[in-house]
């Protein structure tokens, strides 16, 4: 009996990991060895209720709506990751921003990241809103946001994902039937050794699966929920365009001229207060020095007029 469940152990991991990486094929059911030998592994008719149960457990996966919707020939629905970019120009943004957001939180959305900015000099008041809305609301939502102001650029792209989520089904189908096939082998234990590997085998496909359904969870959240860019601002970026000619360089000289002086002005005014100072500082250095200068003049001795030196005499021969 234990040489029949260590030779049961060694085909199930091969039998399994082949059919975990083959699991490509959307609904493919576990091959016939496999269940041919899980058969024959039971002589009191266990094995083939663990093989009914593993089919059990693959219909209640196709109809938990892993695979997306069902359609009417039996088929799994398209499974679509859709995003989008609105660019419109409105009186108010942030007042904009707050209606946007209400509007995607009515239809059962979402706002994952909102900034806003005030009008600040030569800088427009905008908001950038990314907001998750439900992918069959789309397109109602895009017309109520277009109510708001005026569009100036709208994109939207679509992501066919159907292949990724059916490569994922099966091999969740997969490894769910290996786990319940391995467990009812516990429920048959034999020795310490090959109950110990048995639970090791079954730890790693639990792990695989948890990873799997963790992946699959993401794609279909991306695919229920579309995901899009709301760039809001109060005067259109394309409102400012470049003006070219002998006005347009005089115009442009003469932004630049006022903007020269406006930058001189800043900084003479920062200096001004420094220069004030250092001024103040200047004279009463000077006024001390001459000051100093004085008193050393009135304090200093005459000097005693010195005499002019004497010529040597001049000898004759």
């Amino acid at each position: 009996m234990r040489r029949l469940l260590t030779v049961m152990v060694a085909l199930l991991l091969a039998l399994t990991g082949c059919s975990a990486t083959s699991g490509s094929d959307a609904g493919a059911e576990p091959s016939g060895g496999y269940v041919g030998h899980e058969r024959a592994a039971g002589e009191d008719g266990t094995a083939t209720d663990d093989a009914a149960a593993g089919e059990e457990s693959t219909a209640d996966l196709d109809e938990g709506g892993l695979g997306g919707e069902a359609s009417g020939d039996g088929e799994s629905a398209r499974q679509v990751i859709t995003t989008g970019y609105v660019s419109m120009t409105v009186e108010d943004p942030r007042q904009a921003a707050r209606e946007s957001a209400r509007l995607v939180e009515h239809v059962g959305g979402w706002v994952e990241q909102r900034s806003e900015t005030s009008a600040d000099g030569d800088l427009d008041a905008s908001a950038l809103l990314v907001v998750r809305i439900p992918a069959t609301e789309v397109t109602t939502t895009l017309e109520r946001l277009e109510e708001l102001g005026e569009v100036q650029q709208i994109s939207q792209s679509s992501d066919d994902v159907t292949a990724q989520s059916q490569d994922l089904d099966a091999r969740i189908r997969a490894l769910r039937t290996s786990i319940s096939r391995l467990e009812a082998l516990l429920e048959r234990s034999g020795s310490v050794e090959e109950i110990v590997e048995a639970e090791q085998v079954l730890t790693d496909r639990q792990s695989q699966l948890e990873s799997l359904e963790s992946q699959r969870s993401r794609l279909s959240e991306q695919v229920a929920m579309s995901t899009f860019e709301l760039d809001l601002w109060s005067t259109p970026p394309s409102a400012i365009e470049a003006r070219g000619g002998f006005l347009g360089g005089l115009s442009t000289g003469w932004d630049s001229l006022v903007s020269t002086l406006a930058g001189l002005s800043l900084a003479l005014g920062v200096l001004l207060p420094w220069l004030i100072l250092l001024g103040l500082v200047a004279l009463v250095a000077v006024a001390v020095r001459r000051r100093l200068g004085r008193r050393q003049t009135a304090t200093a001795p005459s000097a005693a007029p010195s005499s002019p030196p004497e010529e040597p005499s001049s000898t004759q021969p």
